[in-house]
């Protein structure tokens, strides 16, 4: 596994305090590559989970309808366009 594959997910949960972390020198590329597939892994997993009854709907839960999920989902759809 590439440095930045293991960075990758880092960079994007902090954004702008990634830099704190004091981040070794990473190949530009690679990481925005590791950063898009990311990006497409959550607009894919949220939407096969929102299908399924996870967590269960019938249930009374904080997240009755899954609504987060799919809005985590079509936030990455947009970030992930946004490179289209």
């Amino acid at each position: 596994m590439s440095t930045e594959w293991r960075r990758a997910w880092p960079h994007m949960r902090f954004g702008h305090a990634y830099p704190v972390l004091q981040p070794v020198d990473l190949d530009a590329h690679k990481l925005a590559l590791y950063r898009y597939a990311q990006v497409l892994s959550l607009t894919e997993s949220p939407l096969r989970l929102a299908e399924t009854d996870f967590p269960d709907r019938a249930a009374e839960t904080d997240f009755p309808d899954c609504r987060w999920m799919l809005d985590l989902a079509e936030r990455n759809v947009v970030k992930a366009l946004a490179v289209v």
